[in-house]
């Protein structure tokens, strides 16, 4: 999960003259940090328990999968736009000020690098937020001793 922050730090440091390799760097690091968390956990889930009710965790490892990624995208998407919104106040009115393909398609060149650097201050806050997350969740996780794998 640190190298998940890693990788979300990483995309904070992005902006709009950012080249495309900080982009690949850093998803190629969330794809192979997410691969090395996600599967021990999912395995301990299902071996944790007695063979019968392997299933039944199973499936409440998936509903917590799914719930918290519809929690997140939720919560992060109104961090966005409040981040978008906030920086675009005073700068555009209308659907501009509340959308950035609005303002982009007004195809006001001010306009646009405005919008722009408005969606980079909503998009940076929310990989800020997201490291944080992810890595006060390790640091609760690698601290918690009830993870832990009981002698066989």
């Amino acid at each position: 999960m640190l190298g998940v922050a890693l990788s979300y730090a990483l995309l904070a440091t992005t902006g709009t003259d950012s080249g495309v390799a900080i982009l690949v760097v850093a998803f190629a690091l969330m794809g192979v940090a997410m691969g090395l968390a996600t599967t021990p956990v999912t395995e301990l889930i299902v071996t944790g328990l007695p063979p019968e009710r392997a299933g039944v965790g199973s499936a409440l490892n998936d509903a917590a999968r799914q719930v918290a990624g519809a929690v997140g995208v939720a919560v992060f998407g109104s961090m966005l736009a409040a981040g978008y919104r906030s920086a675009m106040r005073g700068h555009a009115s209308g659907q501009a000020a509340d959308n950035l393909a609005a303002a982009l398609r007004r195809g006001d060149a001010a306009l646009a690098q405005t919008a722009r650097e408005a969606f980079l201050h909503g998009y940076i806050w929310v990989m800020v937020s997201c490291a944080l997350v992810c890595a006060i969740a390790s640091l609760v996780v690698a601290r918690s001793r009830h993870f832990a794998r009981p002698p066989d």
